[in-house]
This record gives C-alpha cells, structure tokens and sequence, in this order.
C-alpha cells in the first residue's frame, strides 16, 4: 500500500514518533523522561507491519546502539548538579525579549541581534553549559556526506542557558523564566565532521564543529500558548520580513532585474520553497518546530542532562550502494505564467490584458503575515493555518523528505506530488479564498453596481472568502455598529452568529509594517481563506439548514476542534495550542462544506 508513497523514507514518521516515544527522546531517563503518547506494544505493531526498500532495520530501536539508550544515572546526575556550580552568565538584557510578528521594525532587528549572537558562539563566552559532544539526531545510509540522512536534523550540539540547568537539575519542575535560551548548533553532514564508528557500529564525533546553522528557542511566556520564540538561523543569511511582501532577502537582490518587476520569479515563495522570498516566517512565537517539541512532556523541550554526561542516544551507520545525495526541489508547485493565457484572453475579449507589473502594484501582503497564534491565554476562535502546517503539512524543512509527497517515475522524469492535507487544501479554491482574483473582480463588479453597499456587500462576501477574519472581528466588536449588515441575509442567521464591526476590503491589505494595521490580525486570518479552523470549529448545530447557508454556521468552543476519528492523541495539540481535538461526525457531512459555500 505505501510502496507508491516514497517507502524508503517512511522513517520520516517513525523517527519524528518513535524515537521519541518509544526510545525516549534524545536519550532522556528518570526525572528527564517523556510520557509516552502510543503505547509501545502498538508501535511496535507500526513498525513490524511498515514496509521499505531501505537497508534500515524496520524497528528503530535497532538505529541505535544498546548501551545509549539507558542515560545516565540520578546519582551521576545529581553528582554533576553539586559539581557544576558555574553554569554561565545569563543572556544578556537586550536580548531577553523578542518582540512580536506585530512590530516588524523590532523584530528585524532583534532577530539579527540573535544572528549575530549566534554566528560568534557568544554564549560560549558566556560560559554556558552544553552538550558533551556533537551527534546526530538519526541513523545514516551509505558514505557521510553523499547517503541519506535519516536524523530529524543534521549533526547538532546544543547549549543552555544557566536557567535551564538550573531546570535540568530540578528534575525538569516548574515553568522556566522568560530569557531562557536553548541554541542548538547544527552542521552539514560531511567528511569535514570526521566521523567515526565506535564498537558497536554508532557514529561518533570526536572533536568540536564549526556550525553552519542554528536552531534557537528562547521563553517569552506571554506571547504564545507554548511560551517559546523559535529561530531557524543560517550563516550569512539574514534573517528578516522587508515590506509587504515579507522580503528575506535584500531589497537589491530581489529586485535585481528592475523596480517594479515586469514577471514573476520561480524563487518566489510558494514555487521557491518554504524559505523563499513571501514565505512563513521561520523566526517567530508558534513556529514549525512545535511539530515535535509538542510531544515533550513539560516546557516543549527534550533537553536532557544525558546528553550534557555524554549519553545520548547514538546512531548506526547502514551500507547502502544505491543512496545517493538527490537534492529535490523545495516546491511541487508548478511556476506562475510569465505572460497570461492567450485562451484566457480570448475567452474574456471584453476586458484589456492586465500586465504583471499594474497587478504587482495590487498585491496583497506576503504570506509571511498571516500568522496568528494561540495566546498564552487560550486559542482565539480561529488561528492560521502554519499553526496547523507544521505536523499536516509536507514543508520540507527537515533533514529529509516528507513521507507525505508522492513521487511519480515515467520513464526517468520525476515528478513530486504534495498530498499532505495542507498541501491539498492551500492550492485549492477554499485555501485560496482569501487571495482570489477572480473573486476580487467579482467584488469590485457588485460594488461598483451598488456603490451605497459598498461596506455591507464587502462584509457579507468576507463571511464566507474570509470567513475566519470577518468572523474573529465581529466576536471582538459584538455589540458595535454593524451598520446594518446582517439584514443582507435573504434568511436571518441563526442566533450564536456574532455581528459586530463590519470587515472590508481596505481591512484586507493591513499588515504590521502598513500606514493603517490596527486591524492587522483580521486581515491575516481573511486572507488564510476558509481555513483549518473553519471546518474543524464547526459544530453539528442547525447544520444544513438554511439558516446556516452563506456562512452563517454555528461554531463550538475555541478550545475544541472536531474530527473524523474517535479515538486520537490529543495532548500533542492541547500543549502545543490549548486546543482538544474530538470526535465530530458532521466533518464528514456535505452539510458542512455547504454551509460556508451555499449563498442563499
């Protein structure tokens, strides 16, 4: 059944669970030790019935050497407390706060500070404590440097800040305080890292590396449900948002070619990959890496004094004379047209062709921004859909592929098919509801018949193509004029439907850096389209009539979802969002993808 479904890196799945939860997360023991969220007789069953045409063991306890997986004793570790009374300097003021997605001039710079920090190993001059030697993070097939990584990261080591062995000591008790800072130095995987084999076959690193990238976590408790903000840092690159597109690049590059671009450029984002100019952005609170840290049973960490004592869990090294370094692309998304479709243009004679240069003028800002996360409150009513990306999605920021991209061979041309439920949805007109314009045109055409409507009318089509916008807005304005919008409704809406402030159009192009963004949140969350957090929020209630049609469905509480399954894990998405996912039939009844579609 998965032999089409890239076999032989089904241990993306596995190593993202099972070591984690079977093995117990990078060699964590006693005090230190995840809960297990799978029974392990169960993934063992996983395991045995998976297939791969891999030269990997199908288990993955047998990736790793028997002696790593016991760490470190609580006597040896409370012996290295005593001992190590000098556990660095702290991080230093200035950098103890990183400041929101909201307050982009801030944040640019702050991240760039943390660049800097990062790229001179300061919080080695700080004297902080780390892990006794660098590793790696899964198993390896064929030669290092040409095979395939199996690690959930390239070679890694990381460091802490005193507050966290200071944590670590306690027995991982209580909450860490705002500017605790875990770097993890991370290093391409090459013969440059000298590695060698121990007795029994596990790769071993013996001398320190020099770190090509980072990936930081530092606490910032009041911006986010898991309190962390999250850095995915590389040498040289500068990590930054420019201007309404969500530029990470400089502005001269990007603009190389002339200002303003005459075409679209393949290296934008979505067809340049996930890092590309327009992208998500990889610096900020709710970041990607929740995917796994979700899984760790306090403060989203799998820090561990094991690998401080020089415990880790260490890794094999596999034969393998077929693997090779294939460098796939970042996208499987086709590339925009240069010019538009000349049938297009036939077919619609009655309009003049619009040039890439008078649409780039009208662009909505860069996905970049349309990021909202869980408070550290509790979930609002609807969050984006990066909050959901991160474990459905197939993003291709991990040391190797995605089980979830289909890989077609006819006649030696490769082509990958994203079939993640993220991958599908985004490129589909419900995922791009938000950003359509065959749907702004359509706007414009009714308010340009009634011009006296223009606010109502753009409001009423908001319930729907922004519906998570619209909707988020009226909850946070119930009771403020609705200039008398909801009469627009051929059949009232049930009761349970919040008006308030009506949402427009103008509303839709706010973004952090823009003149007017006091309404910055909405427009991130309308131009999501009719996202995860539609679908999954609405309740059974009054589904299918009439009442509910054009959008006017009745939802549950922020802090549930609902789902096809009975039966699911739900502490991954409660620690990571505050957010349960229950057994919901109605996600499975066509009344429910009628009642954000039907108009009446």
């Amino acid at each position: 059944m998965l032999r089409n479904l890239r076999d032989r890196r089904l241990v993306v799945v596995i190593l993202n669970c099972a070591l984690m939860l079977l093995c117990g997360a990078v060699g964590v023991a006693d005090a230190d030790q995840p809960e297990r969220l799978i029974p392990q007789r169960h993934l063992e069953t996983l395991l045995d019935n998976s297939s791969s045409d891999s030269s990997l063991p199908k288990n993955p306890r047998r990736w790793t050497c028997a002696s790593s997986r016991k760490g470190a004793s609580r006597f040896r570790k409370k012996a290295w407390c005593r001992q190590t009374l000098d556990r660095g300097e702290p991080l230093p003021s200035l950098l103890r706060h990183p400041p929101p997605l909201s307050e982009p001039i801030l944040k640019n710079a702050y991240d760039i500070s943390i660049q800097e920090f990062a790229e001179a190993r300061a919080y080695l001059d700080l004297g902080w404590q780390h892990d006794q030697s660098w590793r790696f993070t899964g198993p390896y097939v064929g030669t290092i440097g040409s095979g395939e990584n199996y690690g959930t990261h390239i070679a890694i080591r990381v460091a802490y800040s005193p507050e966290v062995i200071d944590w670590l000591c306690d027995g991982r008790r209580g909450e860490l305080p705002d500017g605790a800072m875990i770097v993890k130095e991370m290093a391409s995987i090459d013969s440059d890292l000298g590695v060698e084999l121990d007795q029994e076959g596990c790769m071993t690193i013996p001398g320190d590396v020099t770190p090509d990238s980072w990936t930081i976590m530092i606490k910032q408790r009041d911006q986010s449900r898991d309190g962390w903000y999250w850095l995915f840092l590389h040498e040289d690159e500068t990590p930054w948002l420019l201007g309404r597109s969500g530029l990470a690049t400089w502005v001269g590059d990007f603009y190389a070619d002339g200002f303003p671009p005459t075409e679209p450029d393949p290296d934008w984002y979505p067809t340049g990959g996930p890092t590309s100019a327009g992208g998500p952005s990889l610096n900020s609170y709710g970041g990607f890496c929740i995917q796994c840290h979700g899984v760790a049973n306090s403060e989203s960490t799998f820090s561990s004094l094991d690998n401080l004592l020089g415990k880790s869990l260490r890794y094999k090294l596999y034969d393998d004379e077929s693997s090779a370094d294939d460098e796939d692309d970042d996208s499987s998304l086709t590339t925009a047209l240069t010019d538009a479709s000349a049938s297009f243009l036939a077919y619609y004679d009655q309009l003049d062709e619009v040039s890439f240069t008078q649409a780039w003028a009208l662009r909505l800002p860069g996905q970049s921004y349309d990021h909202v996360v869980a408070s550290a409150a509790g979930p609002g009513q609807f969050l984006t859909s990066d909050q959901c990306w991160s474990c459905h999605g197939s993003h291709l920021l991990l040391a190797q592929d995605s089980n979830m991209v289909l890989t077609l061979d006819d006649e030696g041309t490769t082509e990958e098919l994203d079939l993640s439920p993220h991958g599908e949805w985004r490129a589909s007109p419900m995922g791009l509801s938000g950003r359509d314009p065959v749907f702004f045109a359509q706007l414009q055409g009714e308010t340009n018949h009634f011009p006296s409507l223009k606010t109502c009318i753009e409001s009423t089509c908001f319930h729907c193509h922004g519906a998570m916008g619209e909707r988020q807005l009226a909850i946070d304005t119930l009771g403020a004029d609705t200039e008398g919008c909801e009469q627009l409704f051929a059949i009232p809406p049930p009761p349970g439907v919040p008006f308030g402030k009506p949402f427009t159009r103008d509303m839709l192009r706010q973004w952090p850096g823009s003149k007017e963004n006091e309404y910055q949140k909405y427009a991130a969350l309308a131009r999501d389209g009719v996202s995860c957090t539609i679908c999954h929020h609405i309740s059974r209630r009054e589904l299918g009539q009439e009442q509910t049609f054009t959008g006017n469905f009745l939802t549950g509480p922020p802090d549930e979802l609902y789902g096809p399954y009975r039966k699911v894990t739900d502490a991954h998405m409660q620690r990571a969002l505050g957010i349960t996912p229950k057994h919901g039939a109605q996600i499975k009844d066509a009344d429910l993808c009628g009642s954000p579609s039907l108009p009446t």
